[in-house]
This record gives structure tokens, sequence and C-alpha cells, in this order.
């Protein structure tokens, strides 16, 4: 379809796509449509939608990262564990953090100090650290955290889930979505 209305139905596509899909569960099940279900689907997805706010920046800076969710899994083990040996959950969430900026850097340091193609690199480091992950947690889960952990996944803030609502304010607080049709001095445009 060509004409002046073809960038409002490009624009409208994913979301007449998701509401399909959103009629299409509630007629095949009788359950979707409950709160407590609707509230799971949401908590499930947050996190998702927490990386795929940040992969916006980086895939509008012309690059791709591959190892998000290594990244996700090494930093997720590294505050579990701080938690297992008695930190505190503020101080795990800073270690996870802090892990997380560290790898980040890493794959900065590979992709800009060495010109390094992105996808090539993080290709390269969703391997590694996978394999850091394993390695450092024996292939075991981490059991022995705080009863208290649980309200950072399971508890909710009135009606909403904690992790929706820290995606609700990550999307508030770092709005990437403006900067997508301004050109910024760091981007790399395919074709330029």
């Amino acid at each position: 379809m060509k004409g002046p209305g073809r960038p409002f139905l490009e624009r409208l596509l994913p979301f007449s796509t998701l509401l399909a899909i959103f009629i299409c569960l509630a007629i095949a099940s009788p359950h979707f449509l409950r709160t407590d279900n609707l509230s799971n689907v949401a908590r499930q997805t947050s996190v998702i939608n927490i990386m795929a706010l940040g992969m916006t920046l980086v895939m509008i800076a012309g690059g791709i990262d591959l190892s998000v969710g290594s990244q996700l899994a090494f930093c997720s083990l590294a505050g579990t564990m701080a938690l297992e040996q008695g930190a505190s959950i503020p101080l795990a969430i800073a270690l996870a953090v802090a892990a997380g900026t560290a790898l980040g850097a890493c794959n900065g340091v590979l992709i800009v100090g060495l010109r390094i193609s992105p996808f090539i690199v993080t290709l390269g480091t969703l391997g590694v650290f996978r394999g850091l992950t394993l390695i450092l947690s024996r292939g075991l889960p981490v059991v022995n955290v705080p009863a208290s952990f649980s309200a950072v996944g399971e508890g909710s803030l009135g009606f909403i889930p904690v992790p929706r609502s820290v995606a609700i304010a990550k999307r508030h607080v770092w709005p990437e979505s403006h900067w997508v049709d301004t050109p910024l001095p760091f981007t790399r445009w395919p074709g330029c």
C-alpha cells in the first residue's frame, strides 16, 4: 500500500497484532482475562521489557547486542550469590548493576577500542558470559537467599507488580523513543 496513510498503518501494526493475540487468547481460555493471570503476564514480560528499552538505544546507534541474555544471567547470579553470602538486598542489587556495567564496558572496549563489529563481539561474549555464569554457579541454582528478596520479583505496589513498576519507571526516566527520529552524533546509520 502506498500513500499518505502508510506511516500511520506501519506504526499501528504492532499494536493491532498484539490486540489480535490478546483477543485470540481471551477466546481460547476463559482464564486468560483473570486479574491474577494478567498480573502474572505483566510480571513475566517486565524483565524483557526493561532489556528491550535499553536495546532500543543500542539499535538506534547502529549496533546490536546479542549477549544481553547472558549478561542478565550473570548479573542475576552475582546478585543472588552476594545475598547467599549475607549481603543486604540494596548491596546485592548494586553488585548486580556493577557487574552489568563491567560486562557492558567489556563489550564497549572490544567494539570501539578494537573496532570489531558489534555483532561479532556480542556473539562471542554471549558464550563467554554464559560460560562464566555456568562455571560460577556450577550449573546449580542459588537457593539460600532471604525470603524478603522475593518482594523484588513477586511483590506489588498497589495492584502493579514490582517488576512492571520498574519497567514503567525506566520508561519515564530514560525515554529512548524520543531519540528515534533525532540523529545523534554517535549513531552509525546504515549506508552513511
